[in-house]
C-alpha cells in the first residue's frame, strides 16, 4: 500500500511540478539527511512549501488557504491552548455559526480534528496550509496573545491601587 508521501510525489510527476530525475536526488538527499523525500524535495528546492501544501489539499479533497492572504482575528488563539496549537499544527481561523474553520497541516489527523472539537465545543471544518506560515502564525500570535494578556494583568493591577 502506498503511504501519503508516495500519492504526493505521484501527483506531482503526473502534473509535471518535479521529475523522475528530482524524486532520485530528494531520495538521496533524504538518505544523507534521515529526512522524508518530501522534506528533501523542499530542501534541494525542487518543490516549495506551498506546492507541497496544494498538492496535499487536492488529495485530501480539502480547502487550502493562503495564510498570507488572510486577515487572522489574533483573539482566535484564546480557543486553542498553545502547546495544542503547537503540538496538533493547528489554528483556529474563524468561527461562524458554531463552526470553527481551522488551519491544519495534516486535516486527515482525526485524533487532531477530535481533540480541537472537544476544546473548541464547536463542530470542526478543517482547512490545508503551507506548514512553514502555519507555524510561524502559531508563534506570533500566541507571543501576541501572551503580551496582551500580560498588559490586561498590568493595567488591572494598577487600577486597584
Amino acid at each position: 500500500m502506498l503511504d501519503s508521501a508516495q500519492f504526493i510525489i505521484r501527483d506531482l510527476l503526473d502534473r509535471k511540478k518535479i521529475s523522475d530525475e528530482d524524486v532520485a536526488r530528494a531520495g538521496e538527499h533524504a538518505a544523507e539527511r534521515q529526512v522524508g523525500v518530501l522534506e528533501a524535495l523542499i530542501e534541494i528546492e525542487r518543490l516549495s512549501h506551498r506546492d507541497l501544501a496544494i498538492t496535499r489539499a487536492r488529495i485530501c479533497e480539502y480547502p487550502f488557504v493562503d495564510l498570507d492572504r488572510f486577515d487572522i482575528d489574533i483573539g482566535n488563539a484564546s480557543l486553542i491552548p498553545s502547546s495544542t496549537a503547537e503540538k496538533l499544527g493547528v489554528f483556529p481561523l474563524y468561527v461562524i455559526d458554531g463552526v470553527v474553520t481551522v488551519a491544519m497541516i495534516d486535516p486527515l489527523d482525526l485524533q487532531a480534528v477530535d481533540q480541537v472539537r472537544q476544546i473548541t465545543r464547536l463542530d470542526v471544518e478543517p482547512v490545508l496550509c503551507d506548514e512553514r506560515l502555519l507555524r510561524a502564525l502559531i508563534t506570533r500570535a500566541y507571543s501576541m496573545l501572551r503580551t496582551t494578556e500580560a498588559l490586561g494583568r498590568i493595567n488591572h493591577a494598577a487600577g486597584d491601587d
